[in-house]
């Protein structure tokens, strides 16, 4: 009996919310909702009205399946133009996963109950997270939204304050509309930073442009806005400064300044150790003044082709990997690997095991005739799953790999 190595990766999957730039209520939505799924972070957000920037940031994030946001028909139209990413779950319209009552991706719940005895909870525990609050008629609300996160209203299915409050004690910090934004956010863990907690980066994909940073932008500017997230969503490391209220970073923005070229130190190259400026190209000598006397190095973010030119390249994000021992047989004359799905870093208790995460594998073996290499074609998913054996939804080809959509209770493929 032939055996393989298989090298398994374990991800979350990764959504797409497809909005309209002047539905600004779906916008928050999104932003909430994700900030609920453990890796909410790296999902981007599409702007349909902006179609060509938005098909190229679904390829360009691999996105695995593309969520609409709101009630234009353009918005639901979207999402058509991407066949080969079939919704792997159900319910599978945004209001029906707001109005769940159990999840069907990954969640922060999980999550939760996952760090619960690891050594890394048990240093956010002592600092203490904060549900940092604000206004809402402060002029900086979906900045620091974006930044700091927030949960869906409480007629939500799942009451996540309240998962959260019994996971831990949760203190609430507000950010008063007008005043400095307290060092708080840089001291204490956010619900922001939650939604990537246990996620590190995985070598298949190098990274482009990846300069830690600030990000100068019009926090009214939703273009600037959904930017901002997008290359936070790419594992870049921003704080969003607006000029026009540049009194409300006066405690935050040297501190963050101070840490992150700390942070950039241990690089040997000089301009990894400068710190990032992003902002849209037509602005960004003014952006830049207001960092005068440190090391610097210009992001500029055009209109067009910035997401299609591979300045800015995604990496996989993964909560773990393991090998596996995988064992060759014959099914209607052809070649099958069976394989277990090992060192699972996420909770498989029966509540979660409707939850969806991808196992991204790669074998090393096969023969002349067969291969478990396929190449690099997402629109060849449903084909590929189709001839591999796997539920026809529930497979994405990948750089070098193959993405298998699991529950959380799948044990062997």
């Amino acid at each position: 009996m032939e055996t393989t190595r298989v090298d398994i990766c374990y991800r979350p999957l990764r959504i797409a919310w497809a909005i309209h730039s002047d539905d600004r209520e779906a916008f928050r939505d999104a932003v909430r909702f994700t900030h609920t799924l453990w890796g909410g972070r790296f999902n981007p957000i599409v702007m349909v009205d902006r179609r060509e920037e938005a098909e190229a940031i679904v390829e360009l994030f691999r996105a695995d399946v593309i969520i609409p946001v709101g009630e234009p028909e353009q918005v639901n139209e979207f999402a058509k133009h991407f066949p080969h990413l079939i919704t792997p779950f159900f319910p599978n319209t945004f209001k029906e996963m707001r109005e769940a009552t159990s999840a069907q991706v990954l969640d922060i719940h999980n999550a939760l109950d996952s760090w619960r005895d690891t050594p890394e909870w048990k240093a956010i525990d002592e600092k203490g997270v904060r549900r940092f609050v604000w206004d809402d008629d402060d002029p900086l609300r979906d900045s620091l939204l974006l930044q700091y996160g927030a949960y869906p209203a409480q007629d939500s299915g799942i009451p996540y304050p309240v998962i959260l409050s019994q996971a831990r004690a949760v203190i609430d910090c507000r950010i008063e509309n007008g005043a400095a934004i307290p060092i708080d956010v840089l001291e204490h863990p956010s619900l922001g930073y939650l939604a990537r907690h246990g996620l590190r980066r995985h070598y298949t994909v190098r990274p482009g442009w990846d300069h830690a940073g600030f990000f100068v932008g019009d926090a009214a500017n939703i273009n600037d806005l959904v930017c901002f997230w997008n290359l936070r969503a790419a594992d870049i490391q921003l704080q969003f400064v607006d000029p026009a209220h540049l009194n409300r970073y006066a405690t935050v923005k040297p501190e963050y300044e101070r840490r992150t070229l700390a942070s950039l130190a241990r690089f040997d190259e000089q301009h990894r150790r400068n710190l990032g400026v992003w902002s849209r190209a037509e602005i960004i000598e003014d952006a830049l003044k207001l960092f005068d006397g440190q090391p610097l190095v210009a992001c500029r973010v055009t209109d067009r082709f910035f997401w299609n030119g591979g300045a800015v390249r995604p990496p996989m994000m993964i909560f773990g990997e393991a090998s596996s021992l995988g064992v060759f047989g014959q099914e209607l004359n052809k070649p099958k690997v069976s394989f277990s799905l090992d060192d699972k870093p996420f909770c498989g208790e029966s509540w979660f095991f409707n939850q969806v995460l991808v196992a991204s594998v790669k074998l090393y073996g096969g023969d002349a005739q067969h291969s478990f290499d396929p190449p690099y074609v997402p629109e060849w998913n449903e084909f590929f799953a189709r001839r591999m054996h796997f539920i026809y939804n529930r497979l994405r080809i990948e750089p070098e790999r193959i993405g298998i959509i699991i529950n959380v209770g799948g044990s062997l493929l």
